[in-house]
């Protein structure tokens, strides 16, 4: 099996193709890590166990299959509860198969700034395209 590598640690997140009416590129979705994610509520705090902390929410990657490497947007990195709202691209999503992600992570890893960045980071502005005129994330109230 194929890994990204230098990387220590992935867990698998799958796109349903049920889910999917057509085919879709360079498609922003929404990964939500935490112990309860996706349809199936599947626990993958087993991140935040690694990473420890918020400084190393940088420490990741995203692919498509086992190397096609995604740009991650970090709407928001919360260790001390085990939550982290991630805007992935995914260069394609198919709507006859299931689409494989793996979600790659290391404590020990530098910081992936080439793919993974916060909100208004210059290369978290790469998971969306021109086709976007604005980007608003509105889950929260004012700080």
């Amino acid at each position: 099996m194929a890994w990204l590598s230098g990387w220590a640690k992935r867990v698998k997140l799958t796109i349903d193709q049920n889910d999917i009416d057509a085919a879709l590129s360079d498609f922003p979705i929404l990964v939500y890590v935490s112990a309860s994610s996706g349809h199936s509520s599947k626990d993958i705090s087993c991140v935040f166990d690694e990473l420890t902390t918020n400084d190393n929410r940088k420490k990741i990657a995203v692919t498509l299959g086992e190397d096609t490497e995604c740009y991650v947007e970090i709407e928001k990195w919360d260790d001390a509860n085990e939550q982290a709202w991630l805007w992935v691209k995914v260069p394609d999503i198919a709507d006859d198969a299931n689409t494989d992600l793996y979600l790659y992570y290391d404590s020990s890893h530098a910081d992936n700034d080439t793919y993974v960045g916060d909100t208004n980071d210059e290369v978290a502005e790469n998971v969306w395209d021109s086709n976007f005129k604005a980007v608003y994330h509105m889950r929260d109230g004012a700080d």
